[in-house]
């Protein structure tokens, strides 16, 4: 919650972009796999939230607490934790020169997040390093064709989902002309476009 309200004093939205925003949201957050990023108990949405969190604190350019917030999401949620923090880490390149003092202090940005992420590399240590299962090949296949195609084919997202992603795009660009020039607001959106990235990614592989 502080670090929603705290976007919410900042970003002077005008009335036009918050009726787009509401339209999304009650869309359940999805377009396209049919996923969303919070309404339930399930530690996807803690990751989410552990990731607002890490860039409301790169942006103060506090090493540690981006750092472990960005850990703790990937502990939480390996793939949100994984992807958004190589978002994050976009982030921090392409604004170096203006997060500067974040920069000089990468060791206790890295510590801190080794610290966060304990739980979660170990689990990604453990499933390359294990042995071959008889039999995985064939259960991967049942699961991604058969229980959810939804969430992992493309070819099996909807048109109107499509429809809805393009819109959503178009509408996130325009908003650079409906919301004030703010720092942070211009970050969260250059995490949003590095997202975009991974997901294109994702579709070509």
């Amino acid at each position: 919650g502080w670090v929603i309200s705290r976007w919410l004093r900042s970003a002077q939205l005008a009335p036009a972009a918050l009726l787009w925003a509401l339209f999304f949201h009650f869309r359940n957050q999805s377009f396209l796999a049919e996923e969303w990023m919070y309404g339930g108990i399930e530690t996807k949405a803690l990751a989410y939230l552990l990731l607002l969190l890490a860039l409301f604190a790169m942006h103060r350019q506090y090493p540690w607490l981006t750092g472990l917030s960005a850990g703790l999401a990937l502990s939480f949620h390996v793939l949100v934790g994984f992807f958004g923090g190589c978002s994050l880490l976009l982030v921090l390149i392409l604004q170096k020169k203006s997060l500067g003092r974040l920069v000089e202090k990468w060791p206790s940005l890295l510590l801190s997040a080794l610290i966060g992420g304990c739980f979660g590399l170990y689990f990604i240590g453990s499933t390359l390093l294990a042995e071959p299962v008889i039999g995985m090949d064939e259960a991967w296949d049942l699961y991604v064709h058969f229980r959810v195609p939804h969430h992992l084919l493309p070819d099996e997202f909807p048109l109107e989902g499509w429809l809805y992603f393009g819109c959503f795009i178009a509408l996130h660009l325009l908003s650079f002309r409906w919301v004030r020039s703010d720092e942070l607001l211009g970050r969260l959106r250059l995490l949003s476009l590095c997202s975009l990235l991974f997901f294109a990614m994702g579709l070509m592989l």
